[in-house]
């Protein structure tokens, strides 16, 4: 083999390498959520009592804002299947999620399967058992699979899931 052709070798293993890295970085990048909330809210209720408001997901209209509708796909004793239809700001959207809980650890999870505009979320809520009143603890994470504007859509969306779920841990935390 010549010169030649062993450096084109070279180059065609190392493009190829270097494509794969790229390729890797660009879908870990996509799945590791990019907006991330973590709220906490003070409340007297007890988990049972929110966690059983959270899982009532029919009731999110009334709970979240911009949220518009919900329709239960699939649903057993400790998990839920449904979509969840909104508007925000005249944009509407719609997203499948899976929710799960456990009463006895107290605290919900829960995943999208898909999402408008390459909307994908999971995210936890708990309830902590505290002497001086119970601490509701919500942890949640956005990223926008949309090529070329993602990032800049998570930028714009951060006060908007800021807002809309602090009032939904507001309502869900009375009595």
């Amino acid at each position: 083999m010549d010169r030649s052709m062993r450096r084109s070798a070279a180059l065609a293993i190392g493009a190829g390498l270097l494509g794969g890295v790229v390729l890797a970085i660009s879908r870990a990048m996509l799945r590791r959520p990019h907006v991330r909330l973590e709220i906490n809210k003070e409340t007297s209720l007890s988990p049972e009592a929110v966690i059983g408001q959270v899982t009532a997901v029919q009731k999110e209209p009334d709970l979240i804002p911009f949220v518009k509708a919900v329709e239960v796909l699939e649903q057993d004793l400790n998990s839920v299947r449904y979509i969840v239809r909104g508007s925000t700001f005249g944009v509407p959207w719609c997203m499948r999620y899976n929710k799960s809980w456990d009463y006895e650890s107290g605290t919900v999870r829960w995943f999208s399967e898909q999402g408008s505009y390459g909307l994908r979320n999971v995210g936890r809520l708990r309830v902590d058992v505290q002497p001086s009143g119970n601490v509701i603890r919500l942890a949640t994470g956005y990223s926008v699979d949309y090529p070329g504007v993602g990032r800049t859509m998570e930028a714009l969306i951060r006060p908007i899931l800021s807002y809309a779920f602090g009032r939904w841990l507001d309502r869900i935390s009375r009595p």
